[in-house]
């Protein structure tokens, strides 16, 4: 083979290679569910200094499922950014349209559940909800208010009961769950 004929299949590789990356889909982003908050936490920088900054919104469940209808690769949301995704007033629907567009979604950047009622625990475990990340920081409700200013921790704690319950009565293993517990000078 003539250097000519090799560079062309060497260039013909490489141009097919940058075609496939360019190509390349994503198959799981973040889109914050909500950017409302009802804890104050002693050091979040949402909230620091910001009184009035902040406009909040969160996410429509018909504009989930447009992004879903134009996006159909996408196979995991995660919801939790700076906000409580169960402020969402629209998230059992959220989650209702993503199971049957068989996507997962996940928290794992972290909830408070502080506020959770039996419907939204109820449907996390009908729908599969992968996996959430409860950012609980303490281990008493003394240790936990420290930090998670205006949260309780009892609440909490009866939501998890609570969610397992759910679970049973679903025979699912979702959501699973993990515990943050970041050592602190509040909760030391």
């Amino acid at each position: 083979m003539s250097l000519s004929g090799e560079l062309k299949k060497i260039f013909d590789k490489k141009y097919w290679e940058r075609q496939a990356i360019l190509n390349l889909k994503p198959t799981k982003v973040r889109i914050e569910a909500t950017n409302k908050c009802n804890l104050n936490c002693v050091s979040c920088y949402m909230r620091a200094d910001k009184t009035g900054e902040v406009k909040y919104g969160y996410l429509k469940a018909e504009d989930f499922k447009n992004f879903l209808r134009k996006n159909k690769y996408i196979k995991e949301v995660e919801l939790s950014d700076n906000g409580e995704i169960f402020l969402n007033p629209e998230l059992v629907e959220i989650m209702k349209i993503a199971y049957e567009n068989k996507v997962r979604l996940t928290a794992e950047n972290g909830v408070n559940f502080n506020k959770v009622d039996d419907e939204t625990l109820d449907a996390l475990a009908k729908y599969k909800f992968k996996k959430i990340m409860i950012a609980i920081d303490g281990a008493s409700q003394d240790s936990y208010v420290k930090y998670r200013r205006n949260g309780n921790f009892d609440k909490v704690i009866e939501n998890i009961r609570k969610l397992n319950e759910y679970k049973k009565k679903y025979n699912s293993q979702y959501p699973e769950l993990e515990w943050a517990y970041i050592v602190m000078s509040y909760n030391e």
